[in-house]
C-alpha cells in the first residue's frame, strides 16, 4: 500500500517524453508501469546494442561456416541466405549507432530499471534462428523489432542482475 507507483500514461507523447524519462530516472520507484510502444521508445546505449548485434553476426558468421564445410547441392544457396542475413544485420548496427549519436534522450540503462515484468510476452517472440539447413518448418526467419530490443533489454538486465531481473507472462 505504500509503494511509490509511476505511470506513464499519457506522460509519452513527444513533447513530454524526455521529461517522463528523467522523471523516472531520477525517482525512487518501486514500479514504474508503462505501455510496450512507451519501452519501446527507450533506446538502448550505443555500445549495448553493438554488443548484442555482434554476437549475433558472429552466430551469423559461424553458421555460414558450418554452411561451407558441407559440400551439397544446398549448401551455395544457403551461404548466400546467411551472408544476406549478415550483410542486412551489419548495415542495421550501423544505422542504429547512426540514430544514436542524434537524440539527446536518456537510454534505458540510465533509467534505474533493473526489473522488467512482461505482460502479453507472446508480443516479442519473433526473433531470427540462424542454422546451416534452410527453410525448416517452424525455424523462424525474419525478425521483430519489438522483440529484438526486448531481448537486448532481458540480456542486459540479466547479466547485470546474475541472470535474474526479466519475468514474461502472457496467456496464450
Amino acid at each position: 500500500p505504500g509503494a511509490n507507483v509511476i505511470s506513464t500514461v499519457d506522460m509519452f507523447d513527444a513533447t513530454n517524453r524526455k521529461k517522463a524519462v528523467s522523471r523516472i530516472a531520477t525517482g525512487d520507484y518501486d514500479m514504474v508501469i508503462m505501455t510496450h510502444d512507451h519501452m519501446n521508445l527507450l533506446k538502448m546505449k550505443p555500445e549495448t546494442q553493438e554488443k548484442y548485434m555482434q554476437e549475433e553476426i558472429d552466430q551469423l558468421e559461424d553458421a555460414i561456416l558450418k554452411s561451407r564445410e558441407e559440400d551439397d547441392s544446398k549448401g551455395n544457396r544457403v551461404v548466400k541466405q546467411l551472408e544476406t542475413a549478415k550483410s542486412k544485420l551489419e548495415a542495421r548496427l550501423k544505422q542504429a549507432l547512426d540514430d544514436s549519436k542524434k537524440d539527446d534522450a536518456v537510454f534505458f540503462e540510465e533509467t534505474g530499471i533493473d526489473q522488467l515484468f512482461v505482460d502479453e510476452a507472446h508480443k516479442f517472440k519473433s526473433l531470427p534462428c540462424y542454422t546451416k539447413q534452410s527453410r525448416l518448418k517452424g525455424v523462424p526467419t525474419n525478425r521483430s523489432d519489438r522483440a529484438t530490443n526486448m531481448l537486448m533489454r532481458a540480456r542486459w538486465l540479466q547479466e547485470r542482475n546474475g541472470g535474474r531481473g526479466v519475468v514474461f507472462a502472457t496467456g496464450t
